[in-house]
């Protein structure tokens, strides 16, 4: 009962009080068992596969944890603890009398987080999260010194960190129905109950499960699921000639309910998680990378003989390369104008309209009005929101935290680089190095405009990376 809000559910609790080292329970059950096998089909073909279990490190972000109240000399002014006029009103000006610290530390009240977030510590919070990794594939002895590798690799994430779909102090969207007196500052003239005599605060605030409290976290959010399934194919081949080319190829989808285990990420409906599940962040679906190394057939002993001390200097270079091609990073639609009070605001696909206009749309820099665009303004709308003025949407919108199938366009990129080992004697070398990065200056076309409100939406405004870099390099060893 918490004494500063009519004995509400929801006080701030020391464990020390408890006579106990923590809110957490031990956990006994972090097991990792781990199989695997390889079986030699004949002298050309081997199997191999695996499945292991692996626990997730504890994941602390510094952020929020732990907790300071109590301890903390620090003063709190705002909104919940501070009579306002109306709604935008500053909760204090430059010529009020700064407050007095009136407390003393430690303090154990247990209304001392009123008006505040707060931080609950579940007892099963201690359960790390485990990824599930299983493998199967076939390795190929091909002619011509070639070796093919067809794998399928997978895992499953569980327990995992989803910081921001966690609040307890969520409200259900079915609240949007109340319309604009959601953005209203609480009085008796909104026809929400009191939450508790002396409250002060919004009306969405009013409507909490725990009013007195801003937001109730969860310090350990140890429900994220994650599913990886990929075909990854790869295959080697040596030449006599001191060439040697690596081939990979990728195709795989990562869906997941969050895509970091720091960030807090916002949900639509904390009570609707399933709406957060879609393709991660860094899902790039196909990935092709092309790697090879080339010693130049020339020098002493080489096919282009070149002997003496021009042979030293003109032979022994190598030549390497790094060539990949891969899918566009996914893309997030952004509302703007519109209000969800309980969660993140997600746009509408309008349908029957295609969501790209023109692959080989140009580069607008910073934006150019009627400008050729990517992706179709037309696909994309607000959901309603009630009349009135303060655009409290009246439902969810129908898109979810990424498109699942148009993505940003896609990356090219290449890298040389040649070097050269002159060998003093056994314990002495000199090696000169040149390195190029994106040599044929491919920029690509970045900076899309995601903002539905924003006028060069579905543009591209800028470079998709940056252009060339050459960088030149010696080395002594000694």
């Amino acid at each position: 009962p918490n004494p500063g809000a009519n004995n509400l559910p929801g006080a701030l609790v020391f464990v020390d009080d408890l006579g106990r080292k923590g809110f957490q329970n031990t956990y006994w059950k972090q097991i990792s068992p781990k199989f695997g096998f390889a079986y030699e089909v004949n002298s050309k073909m081997v199997v191999r596969g695996g499945y292991g279990i692996n626990n997730m490190p504890p994941n602390m972000n510094g952020f929020s944890f732990p907790g300071t109240l109590g301890y903390s000399g620090s003063i709190a002014v705002n909104s919940a603890n501070t009579q306002l006029r109306f709604a935008e009103e500053p909760v204090m000006f430059l010529h009020d009398r700064y407050p007095d610290f009136t407390d003393t530390l430690p303090n154990k009240r247990a209304d001392l987080s009123n008006g505040l977030g707060i931080t609950y510590i579940a007892p099963d919070s201690n359960r790390l999260g485990y990824t599930q990794n299983w493998n199967l594939g076939f390795q190929f002895q091909l002619p011509a010194s070639t070796v093919l590798e067809v794998n399928y690799v997978g895992n499953k994430g569980t327990r995992l960190e989803a910081d921001g779909l966690g609040d307890l102090n969520a409200l259900p969207t079915t609240l949007l129905s109340r319309g604009n007196v959601l953005g209203e500052q609480w009085s008796p003239a909104t026809g929400i109950p009191e939450p508790f005599p002396g409250f002060r605060g919004s009306v969405v605030q009013a409507l909490r499960p725990y009013p007195q409290f801003t937001g109730v976290g969860q310090i350990f959010n140890n429900f994220g699921t994650s599913t990886y399934n990929s075909l990854q194919v790869q295959a080697t081949r040596h030449w006599r000639g001191g060439f040697s080319i690596l081939g990979a190829y990728t195709w795989s989808k990562a869906i997941a309910l969050t895509s970091s285990s720091i960030d807090s990420e916002g949900a639509a409906d904390i009570f609707n998680r399933g709406l957060e599940r879609s393709i991660t962040s860094y899902h790039i679906p196909h990935v092709a990378k092309l790697t090879w190394i080339y010693e130049l057939p020339i020098g002493p002993g080489k096919a282009l003989n070149v002997p003496g001390i021009a042979g030293k200097i003109i032979g022994g270079w190598q030549l390497t390369g790094n060539h990949q091609f891969r899918s566009g990073n996914p893309i997030s639609i952004g509302t703007g104008g519109i209000s969800n009070p309980f969660g993140a605001a997600r746009a509408d696909y309008v349908a029957g309209q295609d969501i790209t206009l023109s692959g080989d749309a140009p580069i607008n820099f910073r934006g150019v009005a009627g400008g050729q665009a990517y992706l179709n303004r037309a696909a994309f709308d607000n959901p309603p929101v009630h009349p009135g003025g303060r655009n409290v949407i009246t439902r969810l919108g129908t898109l979810g935290e990424r498109l699942p199938n148009i993505r940003d366009r896609h990356l090219v990129m290449e890298d040389l680089g040649m070097s050269k080992i002159f060998q003093i004697d056994e314990f002495r070398s000199f090696e000169i190095r040149g390195v190029f990065l994106n040599p044929f200056n491919r920029v690509g076309k970045g900076g899309l405009v995601t903002a539905i409100n924003n006028p060069f939406f579905g543009q591209f405004t800028g470079p998709q990376h940056g252009g060339r870099n050459i960088e030149l390099s010696a080395r002594i060893t000694f």
